[in-house]
């Protein structure tokens, strides 16, 4: 079992946990938050942790599209919770991570290594400020090499897709406020935006 360091699920969900493991058929197994409590010192709104989270799983789910299909219910892949197999866990290799991007690192590892995932509904922990800064952020995940190359095609479907996706982690109308704050973010990294 796989879990953030930043304690992201609550005690209940750990024990239900159990119970999954036995019942689970899946190579391995992501959380999926009920809601998102993400925070971060230089957010400009309460989403802005958010929609850089689920644009960079849509991002991943699209560079990836050709190994796996698109979620029509986008995973929770940055959950900060996984259970894995152990012969899912030993075809890692996540050497390349640096700071921030881990479990984007491991989703793209263990699809590429043909294991398929199911989920589990977690309750999160209340959540503080996160360490890492916004732009930082972007700036981690653009430089893990799964996104080096991607092409404008694939920004495009994913910024999109991503308000589709992840629809269940946003109030209704909200798709305007995730394209116009977070377009300025990733023009830092892909300045072809």
């Amino acid at each position: 079992m796989l879990l953030d360091a930043d304690d992201p699920v609550s005690d209940s969900s750990l024990l239900n946990a159990i119970a999954t493991i036995k019942s689970s058929q899946s190579d391995y197994v992501i959380g999926d938050r009920r809601a998102i409590l993400l925070h971060s010192e230089d957010q400009v709104s309460s989403y802005s942790r958010i929609y850089v989270e689920i644009f960079s799983n849509t991002l991943l789910q699209v560079t990836l599209q050709k190994q796996w299909p698109i979620f029509k219910h986008g995973p929770d892949i940055q959950s900060g919770f996984y259970i894995i197999s152990g012969r899912a866990r030993r075809s890692l290799c996540l050497d390349y991570v640096k700071d921030y991007g881990g479990e984007l690192a491991l989703y793209y590892e263990l699809t590429m290594a043909g294991f398929s995932p199911s989920t589990m509904c977690i309750e999160s922990n209340k959540a503080t400020s996160s360490s890492y800064l916004i732009h930082t952020i972007v700036r981690s995940i653009a430089s893990l090499p799964f996104f080096q190359s991607v092409s404008q095609e694939q920004l495009a479907i994913s910024l999109r897709l991503a308000p589709e996706l992840y629809a269940r982690y946003l109030p209704p109308g909200e798709q305007q406020q995730f394209f116009s704050e977070l377009i300025p973010v990733l023009r830092d990294v892909f300045p072809w935006l």
